[in-house]
């Protein structure tokens, strides 16, 4: 069975102008869309049984290398004018590790990314974007598990430098690339295209000047929770109600409820009964705002 283990998160606060949330997933989908590069040599492998960031041991320590890692996603059906809340890879466990690993992700800042081929040096020599997000990866303990652990920081800002420019059309790709120390095996296209690299993406198409946002300061707690997770709007208007949304990872809605303003409402009061990593969404008739939260 697979193990939900208490692990510090990142809330993510976002205030954007009201708008319906979207989201899209896609998962890589053919053998040129992840692929390693040999950092000392530039060779590329497209068929590898599992992508590993960003250290191949090799077989007995014989062969071992440092890498580049790419990850590339087709048909991004996202507009170039919407608001990108937030950004999240998953993986799926192909072997153990419990050494330390940290992974720099960038994106190919070329608006249209193309597939990878046997060319050396065909991940390094690509324009990389200016933002980039390192994550400390903690250990991955069981093989096949993809859960929180497996589940990237918010890489967003990446994102955006790739979509907001000028020639980016909604059904191009993104490809994000990786270095780093330490190693993180996951399942590759080639391995199981049904457990290779998932991208999640939650976005609107409203993209304005951003406002105060009242629910900005709305306490979300405890997080991590456990049957009772509480949402603090004490301090927002009480003549209006505030929309409240739980997504799972897969995008699946597993919690929709109006609450009243001027009050603390425990969400277990009205059913919620969700474990594990969910994605909670406050509305009301002008403002949105996202937290990432997770269950013991």
């Amino acid at each position: 069975m697979k193990r939900i283990l208490l692990y510090f998160l990142i809330v993510l606060l976002t205030p954007v102008l009201n708008g319906q949330t979207n989201y899209f997933t896609t998962q890589i989908s053919s053998s040129a869309d992840d692929a390693e590069e040999n950092k000392s040599g530039g060779e590329i492998d497209l068929t590898s049984s599992d992508i590993e960031m960003c250290y191949d041991s090799g077989v007995l320590g014989i062969g071992s290398k440092n890498q580049w890692i790419g990850l590339r996603f087709t048909n991004i059906d996202i507009p170039k004018d919407a608001y990108i809340d937030s950004v999240f890879l998953q993986f799926t466990v192909k072997s153990s590790d419990d050494d330390p690993a940290i992974i720099q992700f960038y994106g190919d800042k070329f608006f249209n990314s193309p597939a990878f081929s046997d060319l050396d040096f065909n991940i390094s020599a690509r324009t990389r974007t200016d933002t980039s997000v390192y994550w400390t990866v903690s250990n991955w303990n069981n093989e096949d598990e993809s859960g929180h652990l497996q589940t990237s920081p918010n890489f967003s800002g990446i994102f955006k430098e790739i979509i907001q420019q000028q020639l980016w059309q909604s059904g191009n790709s993104v490809t994000f690339i990786a270095e780093g120390s330490g190693r993180r095996s996951a399942f590759s296209y080639d391995n199981d295209s049904q457990k290779a690299a998932r991208l999640h993406v939650y976005y609107r198409e409203n993209d304005a000047s951003l406002a105060v946002n009242e629910l900005e300061n709305v306490e979300v707690y405890p997080n991590p929770y456990n049957e009772n997770i509480f949402v603090n709007l004490s301090d927002i208007n009480t003549n209006e109600e505030v929309e409240v949304k739980i997504y799972a990872p897969d995008g699946r809605l597993v919690f929709s409820q109006s609450l009243l303003a001027g009050q603390k409402h425990n969400l277990a009061d009205y059913g919620f009964d969700y474990k594990g990593i969910g994605f909670l969404t406050l509305s009301n008739q002008q403002f949105s705002v996202s937290k990432k939260i997770i269950s013991h």
